[in-house]
């Protein structure tokens, strides 16, 4: 998880420790990499990421 202390509106809404929105696209992208990692033969690389 990314720690974050505000929301996506700039402290709009009690967030907590974590934002959603930032911790959903970082998510989004591991799981690309890890697509495109499997693709390139990279199974090793692949695995790990989706860990």
């Amino acid at each position: 998880m990314i720690a974050s202390d505000s929301d996506e509106l700039e402290n709009g809404y009690p967030s907590g420790k974590v934002n959603l929105s930032t911790n959903m696209l970082a998510h989004g992208g591991l799981q690309g990499i890890s697509c495109l990692a499997a693709e390139l033969g990279k199974t090793e690389l692949a695995h790990s990421l989706k860990e």
